[in-house]
This record gives structure tokens, sequence and C-alpha cells, in this order.
């Protein structure tokens, strides 16, 4: 069997990923299971493939799992031309077919029946877009896909976790609980085990935030939030905090980008006349968010927040190409927004 286990909930993706390992591996042992790291453009799609073809020694089958492979992501037409141009070359010297979706339907029009074949895409959605994986369906490989509750199913669910633990949480401490889990599904249930573990049936707001820690992705959104509407001194603090929390410069530089093209898109279609419902329908964000999201730009125009967005590429080129010292980078950015601001 083929099969491509996507989306972007990562507790599900993990739970049917041990599915097939407990179904495929019987009694923990992994000696019939080869896990490959498929995420490097230049990874050896042949030699992978090969994996497929060899046969099982203890088991009825063999369980081949590709995690994270590029080429069902999406990436920039350049940098997938310039990939499949240096594949080519070095499958070349080889004397290798040189394409790797030659290599992949070759493969997949002839499937090892003793070898099950899994694409893991963790945190993404097969592109269907890709060749590769209209390939995979036109192979009819099984697709399974994990996405994220919506806010509504989200709070279902924590309320079903609270109630089977029989752990009792009054409004306030709901609200600072759900707040920090950021609808995922991973983080609920790390957090009900340490809720169980702590003894305690009843707790306040006050236990929620001495046992659970913050979602990282909540401090990207408060990043975004103060990026638009603190002053230098919050900026530069929340930032701290982030690194103090294990990020880098050069990394919060693409999360803050993508807070900002989100907000981009809802005050543009704003601007266009569409009210905040079809914002939430034409996004595929709930209003919730869509409303948050206008809030947090209310005093900025679509013009603005795309000048920030040009800024913050500038920036990353500018670091990666070793011009610029990412933090000194970083804090005059935020020096030069913040005398925008004053004089405007």
């Amino acid at each position: 069997m083929i099969t491509v286990i996507h989306g972007d909930e990562i507790y599900a993706l993990t739970q049917e990923k041990e599915r097939i390992l407990q179904k495929d591996a019987k009694d923990g042992d992994l000696s019939d299971v080869v896990e490959i790291d498929a995420s490097d453009s230049h990874m050896n799609l042949m030699q992978a493939i090969q994996e497929c073809d060899c046969m099982p020694f203890f088991h009825e089958k063999r369980l081949v799992i590709m995690n994270n492979p590029y080429f069902l992501k999406n990436a920039p037409k350049q940098v997938a031309a310039d990939a499949a141009s240096k594949t080519a070359k070095k499958n070349n010297k080889n004397n290798t077919p040189a394409d790797p979706n030659v290599i992949l339907e070759n493969y997949l029009a002839n499937p090892n029946e003793t070898t099950d074949l899994v694409f893991f895409c963790s945190g993404y959605t097969a592109n269907s877009n890709k060749k590769e994986t209209k390939l995979l369906k036109k192979y009819n490989a099984k697709f399974v896909q994990c996405c994220r509750l919506d806010e509504a199913g989200f709070q279902r669910r924590t309320d079903e976790a609270l109630q089977r633990e029989h752990l009792h949480l009054n409004k306030e401490a709901r609200t600072e609980l759900l707040e920090r889990l950021g609808n995922r599904l991973d983080l609920l249930y790390r957090a009900i085990d340490k809720l169980f573990l702590y003894g305690e049936k009843n707790l306040n707001a006050e236990d929620i935030k001495n046992l659970i820690d913050e979602n990282p992705d909540l401090d990207i959104w408060k990043l975004g939030q103060v990026f638009l509407t603190g002053s230098i001194s919050d900026i530069l603090n929340c930032t701290e905090d982030m690194i103090r929390h294990g990020y880098t410069y050069t990394g919060l530089l693409p999360m803050l980008a993508s807070r900002l093209r989100t907000l981009y898109s809802f005050k543009k279609l704003k601007e266009l006349g569409m009210n905040n419902d079809q914002i939430a329908s034409y996004t595929k964000k709930t209003p919730g968010h869509v409303y948050h999201g206008l809030m947090d730009c209310d005093h900025i125009s679509s013009r603005v927040l795309l000048c920030s967005l040009k800024n913050l590429a500038d920036l990353d080129q500018g670091i990666k190409q070793g011009i610029i010292d990412e933090r000194e980078g970083y804090e005059l950015m935020i020096l030069k927004k913040g005398r925008k601001h004053a004089v405007n």
C-alpha cells in the first residue's frame, strides 16, 4: 500500500504514523522499518525507491517512510527548477534516470506488494499542483489528511478531555487554557497530562498560568501585534522574550512576515469593500481571526503593511548574503519604523 499522510495537525499526523508502525512493526520490532529524510531537494530518490524493492526479513511487510518529502511541498518556481537541474546533473553522472517523476512513476506503476510506502508530510498539505502529487493520485495512493480543528471543534475536544479526567476549570481558567493551546491537539493532551498529575481537580486561571507554558504560535501572534501597535521598547522586549525561548532573529523574520502577509490580505480585502464574514470565507480563516487581525492594523493602510513586508524581505536577504548582522539589522529596522511613526 502507498499512503500520503499530510496536513497541519501535528498530533493527528503523529497518531496516524504510529498506527501504521504498530500494524507493520509488531511488538516494536523495527527491523523491517526504514525511515528516510526526504526534506532535502538533493536527496537520492532512486536510492530511496530501491529500499522499497527489498524484501522483508522478519515480518509480512517492509515499511518505508519518506519523512517530509520536498517534492510534495510548496516551493518557489526558481528554487524548484534549480534543485531539479542539480539533481538531473548528479543523476546523469551516475547513469540513472534524471527526472524524479520518472523514478517515482516507474515504482508507482509496479509497486512491491511486500512493502508499505508512506510519504509523511509533517505540518503541511501535499501540493495538489505538483506532478508528484498528481502521479500519486493517478496510481490510487491513499491520502490521509489531518487538519486542525476550528475553534468550536477544538473547544469541544478540550471540554471532552477535561471531563474524561474529571478536571474542573472556572471560566477564566478555561479561557486562559484555550489561549495557550492555539487549537493544537498535541499541546492540549500534553496540558491535560500536566493538569492531571498536578493532583487538584478544581483549577483557576493562576493554576493554568503556572502549569501550562504559552504556545509559541501565540508568541508570534503577540510579536505581530506589538510590531504594528506597540512602541519600540515593546517590540524589542517581545523579541528578546522569543530569543530566550530559542528563536533566532533570522528565524523570526519569515514568521513575522507570514503574520503581516495575513493582515495585509485582510486589510486589502477590507479596502475593496468586503465585510468580515466575506473576508473569513475568502481567506479560509475564522471570523474572530479576521476581526482581531483588522483591529491590530486598523490604524494603517494595506500600503504601509506592504512596505513593512518589503523591509523584512530586504533585511532577510541582507542577512543571508552576509551584508547585515542579524541582530543589528533587526534592531535598526525597528528603530527606523519607530521614527517613521513618530513623524507621522
